[in-house]
């Protein structure tokens, strides 16, 4: 390989390897039945970086598109962004957990219907 053809197979790897990093993270619950109380989707930012945005959205299984959502800004690293929405009507719901950017290994979230207190971890 020439000089010129080894600088440019290595930023083409640092910059696939930032893109990578700079990808929002998604985190999905498996479904819990409620009786139509309060849910809860706590998100743990267990990376060494502030996340600039976790948007978290709880909506019915079989309709996942008519979710009620909430945001959390500038989480601290080691902080939580706690989500409690009350969703009105019995059934099976998810949480879906969207992180501005980061790894998914550094963040942890569990979703959880109050009143039961039965819970699933969003992976």
């Amino acid at each position: 390989m020439t000089l010129r053809t080894t600088a440019l197979a290595v930023m083409l790897l640092v910059a696939g390897a930032t893109s990578v990093h700079a990808a929002p993270v998604t985190l999905l619950s498996a479904g819990l039945d409620s009786a139509g109380g309060a849910m809860t989707c706590h998100v743990m930012n267990g990376s060494k970086k502030t996340v600039e945005l976790i948007s978290v959205v709880i909506a019915p299984v079989t309709q996942p598109d008519n979710g009620s959502s909430s945001n959390c800004q500038q989480v601290a690293a080691g902080a939580g962004c706690p989500i409690t929405i009350g969703v009105g009507s019995a059934g099976s719901y998810f949480c879906k957990v969207t992180i501005s950017k980061g790894s998914k290994k550094d963040f942890r979230a569990s979703f959880c219907d109050v009143a039961s207190g039965n819970c699933s971890e969003a992976r």
